[in-house]
């Protein structure tokens, strides 16, 4: 019996120990439990509480647009009740705009067409632009050419030019050498008509030599034109030039008829020279200085052998 009481009294201990630990591991859950059903009851609560004063700001924005809209749609039922004049003038501006698009739909049909019409044109510019492009290449090349020719001509002019500058500081100082003898020439001549003019009898050996004097006077005058307007076309005078080499032409075609037939023929030669040289200014001065030369070298035949049979 002892022994029984012995063995039953631990296991009852430790079957309230146990019950205990239950037993506050029960109460436990419980206030836990509590807290969140609170905790979750609260948060209801103020969550309710938000809501309904959020619902009631809707409510009331919702109110303030209602009578909004109330009012926009009385005032535009007044607008359309109260002023047809509105609706006229819509339906005009709707004409007139009609006839804006119909204007439009014009001016773009034009611009279409002068745009078409410029196209065109362009392209035809274009390709005249091209055209006279090649043009233009072909003239240059052709003009580069006779540049080279051009140049060319002026260097051998230039030697010409040299050369007929010798020729006429030469004639220069034959002129200078032979004005002594024209001076003579002259005094001389004078001399003579005055004797054949006063004298009764005068031998016909005196009087050709008086015309003979008076010939190679004129020549030596032609002769001095011809140096004269050589040196004025070294100037570049060609004006005054012109004038001298008319001068003696017309000098030597007085002059002609009175020669013998060989002193003629050769003016006649010089007469020639000296019509080119007046064709040839004042475009040609070179050319003109050429046929000066050459009429001024058959003068000098026709003078040197007067001055020869003379002495």
């Amino acid at each position: 019996m002892s022994h029984l009481e012995t063995n039953t009294h631990p296991n009852t201990g430790k079957s309230i120990g146990r019950r205990l630990w239950w037993i506050l591991k029960a109460i436990v859950i419980t206030f836990i439990l509590l807290a969140l059903l609170l905790a979750l009851a609260g948060g209801g609560y103020f969550g309710f509480l938000e809501l309904q004063r959020s619902f009631g700001s809707v409510e009331t924005r919702a109110r303030s647009s209602e009578q909004a809209v109330s009012l926009l749609r009385s005032d535009v039922n007044v607008l359309m009740e109260s002023d047809g004049q509105q609706a006229r003038q819509l339906a005009a501006l709707g004409s007139d705009l009609d006839a804006l698009d119909t204007q439009l739909d014009n001016l773009q049909t034009r611009l279409t067409a002068v745009l078409a019409t410029q196209s065109e044109r362009l392209t035809a510019l274009e390709a005249a632009v091209a055209q006279t492009t090649l043009d233009l290449a072909a003239s240059t090349a052709t003009l580069e050419e006779n540049l080279v020719a051009l140049q060319t001509d002026i260097n051998a002019n230039t030697t010409a030019i040299d050369g007929l500058g010798g020729d006429i500081d030469a004639a220069s100082a034959a002129v200078a050498a032979l004005g002594g003898a024209v001076e003579e020439l002259r005094t001389a001549a004078d001399t003579a008509a005055a004797t054949a003019d006063s004298a009764s009898l005068i031998s016909d050996t005196v009087k050709i030599d008086v015309v003979e004097m008076q010939q190679t006077l004129a020549l030596f005058r032609a002769w001095e034109l011809i140096t004269r307007a050589r040196l004025r076309l070294l100037d570049n005078n060609a004006g005054l030039a012109a004038a001298d080499v008319q001068l003696a032409a017309d000098l030597m075609t007085a002059l002609i008829p009175t020669l013998p037939e060989a002193d003629a023929e050769v003016l006649t030669r010089a007469k020639s020279r000296l019509d080119l040289a007046l064709a040839n200014l004042p475009a040609n001065p070179l050319g003109a200085a050429q046929d000066l030369e050459r009429a001024w070298d058959e003068l000098d035949v026709v003078l040197a052998a007067r001055l020869t049979v003379g002495d």
